[in-house]
């Protein structure tokens, strides 16, 4: 609320920096209170009103669930951008309540007032409506800055990207790959000075919306008046802030991940004693971690609380934050009752139960993992080629994974990207070249010279070397210029007799759709390198999504729903172990030899060890354990 009275004296960043510290230091337990119950009520609260958002606002536009390329139409239209405006306000409004009440405690102490952090998260949500509008107003202001840098770098990437496969640009980065990733470097440079200028300008609109007698607009605008000429100063603010935060953290992650390593030689494929180093380490990383968010977080609201007080007018603590005269001491402590100290005794180990008993049911006792060779066993021989065929045949893999599309003249062949600029320097597109030009292309001397004498194969060819010997995974992939492959496709299956050693999928739901349609007893699978939404709605069999997507909630919804989930590309000794103990159902990998080695070694540890092993893979104690070999998809 405002009071008379003349502006502040202009505050150094620094001092309100450090007055934010000394702030925290007065009442450490009551604002640790409010962020841990901020946090907790965004996750039982907000977090499901969020995700019901979304899902509504997907249900209208794909079904539940938009994947890869067709995420950026729904993103454009009327629709996903309202959702976006919502989802991300929704988002947003969680760290502002946390603020909110940090804020208010930290007013209380300052006008020697007992206001506790109960005190404060009431505050909040009396306040709730107003803060977020006021969520929603900078969220609408921000996409209006941002449209114009954003539609620029779009723009580069499709004319400057269109000669050839992307994978091409990527993997050799040509003269033009540098030349787009300039532009649109300038296209980020640009959206990061007005959008970054924009939010430094509303550094205290928070504070002037809780204090400063204003609305939500008003807040802004105070808000931008009162940080006029000082944006670096901000700036400078939030970059203590940030450096500080990261410096502990990384010092924290570092010497567990380290301390881990010391346990885990890098390319150690002992499984005992990967568990072994990562249960040490993840522990130690994930409480210390837990503690710098938590100072970080009501840090920072302390800092812009103190920037408030030295750059706006004085104000008092609002007249709704019913407090009493009290003593720092009193503040200072939580002052719980006694029944609710037993109830969090009986609650936490109770909890502790709960959650270990979750974590142990996803972690299998026994390994029901199918291995599938990515494009052939492509670690040692060329991707979709024979050779790579009876590689992936001589690594005991179950299954083998091609990629096909159709030449100009409609055969039907084994090729990943759209040209053969990555692997032949060969700029010919597929759909516009004739198989009999295509059959000649050298596909193996680029790999290592005794591979010179393969060609680029078509499906037929492929079938007759995996008939009876292992099963084949089919990815088609039309880019825009099918022609009929999945009839194509279909025909040259039946034709064989090889209906019940196939699968099918693609990138491109249409098509899955057809496949669907054409043969619904046939298994057909979506293949999902991003998506948003709900993937377990959409009309497939199965799902294959790139492994840093299987997540244990979202494994379970897969399985739940009835679908089989396959993950890409998993070549990591420790990746592989996660997966396995997730309970996917089939491992894409280049390396089916090490996966079946990793069953082999599995066969010996137990339920714990494979545990720690899947907690390391994600916490990334084991180096590359959390790496993809591909960008793109399988």
């Amino acid at each position: 609320m405002s009071s008379s009275g003349s502006p502040r004296p202009d505050r150094s960043v620094i001092k309100s920096f450090l007055s934010g510290l000394g702030s925290l230091r007065k009442g450490w337990p009551q604002y640790a209170a409010a962020d841990i119950a901020t946090r907790v009520a965004a996750t039982l609260l907000l977090a499901p009103l969020v995700a019901w958002l979304a899902s509504t606002a997907l249900q209208r536009a794909g079904g539940g669930a938009v994947t890869d390329q067709d995420i950026v139409w729904f993103l454009l239209s009327p629709l996903g951008i309202a959702s976006l405006l919502l989802v991300a306000a929704g988002s947003i409004l969680a760290g502002l309540i946390g603020h909110t009440a940090i804020m208010t405690v930290a007013a209380g102490i300052q006008e020697d007032r007992a206001v506790s952090w109960t005190d404060g998260m009431r505050h909040a949500f009396r306040r709730i409506i107003a803060i977020f509008t006021l969520a929603v107003r900078g969220m609408i202001r921000l996409i209006v800055d941002a449209a114009p840098w954003l539609l620029a770098g779009g723009v580069v990437y499709l004319v400057m990207f269109r000669a050839h496969d992307i994978n091409y640009y990527l993997s050799e980065k040509p003269p033009e790959f540098w030349v787009a990733a300039v532009l649109i470097l300038l296209a980020l440079a640009g959206l990061a000075w007005f959008v970054g200028r924009r939010l430094l300008s509303w550094a205290i609109a928070l504070p002037r919306l809780l204090f400063g007698n204003e609305g939500p607009a008003g807040a802004l605008a105070a808000s931008v008046e009162a940080t006029e000429g000082r944006k670096l100063r901000v700036l400078l603010l939030f970059g203590m802030w940030a450096a500080a935060t990261f410096a502990v953290s990384a010092l924290i992650t570092g010497g567990a991940a380290w301390f881990g390593r010391i346990l885990v030689p890098e390319g150690s494929t002992d499984l005992a004693r990967i568990a072994t180093g990562i249960g040490i380490a993840s522990v130690i990383a994930f409480i210390g971690n837990l503690i710098v968010s938590i100072i970080s977080s009501v840090v920072l609201a302390l800092s812009l609380f103190e920037l408030d007080r030295g750059w706006a007018e004085p104000w008092k603590l609002p007249k709704e934050v019913k407090s009493e005269v009290g003593s720092l001491e009193g503040r200072a402590t939580l002052n719980v009752p006694g029944w609710a100290w037993v109830l969090l005794a009986l609650a936490v180990p109770a909890g502790a139960l709960f959650l270990g008993l979750r974590v142990l049911e996803g972690v299998n006792v026994t390994d029901d993992v199918e291995i599938t060779a990515h494009r052939g066993a492509s670690g040692r021989a060329p991707e979709n080629t024979l050779a790579a065929i009876r590689a992936g045949i001589a690594d005991s893999a179950d299954w083998v994974e091609i990629d096909v599309q159709e030449t100009l003249d409609g055969v039907v062949v084994v090729h990943h990207d759209a040209d053969f600029m990555r692997v032949m320097r060969d700029p010919r597109k597929i759909w516009e070249t004739p198989w009999a030009d295509v059959s000649q292309i050298d596909n193996g001397s680029w790999f290592g010279t005794e591979f010179e004498a393969e060609r680029v194969a078509s499906l037929e060819e492929v079938l007759l070397t995996a008939r009876d010997r292992i099963k084949v995974n089919i990815e088609l992939k039309t880019y825009g210029h099918g022609q009929r492959l999945e009839e194509r496709t279909i025909e040259i299956v039946e034709r064989l007799g090889m209906s019940d050693e196939v699968v099918l999928m693609s990138l491109d739901r249409p098509t899955v759709e057809t496949l669907k349609a054409l043969r619904p007893n046939w298994t057909v699978g979506q293949l999902a390198a991003v998506s948003i939404g709900d993937l377990t709605r959409i009309e497939a069999d199965f799902l294959a999504v790139n492994a840093k997507n299987a997540r244990p909630g979202f494994i379970k919804r897969v399985h739940d729903s009835g679908k089989e989930l396959q993950v890409w590309t998993v070549n990591h000794p420790a990746q592989m172990s996660s997966m396995m103990s997730l309970g996917v159902d089939t491992i894409i990998t280049d390396e089916p030899a090490l996966a079946r080695e990793i069953l082999r070694q599995r066969a010996t540890l137990t339920p714990v060890e494979r545990l720690l092993v899947s907690v390391g893979a994600r916490f990334g104690v084991v180096e590359g354990a959390d790496e993809s070999s591909d960008t793109d998809d399988a």
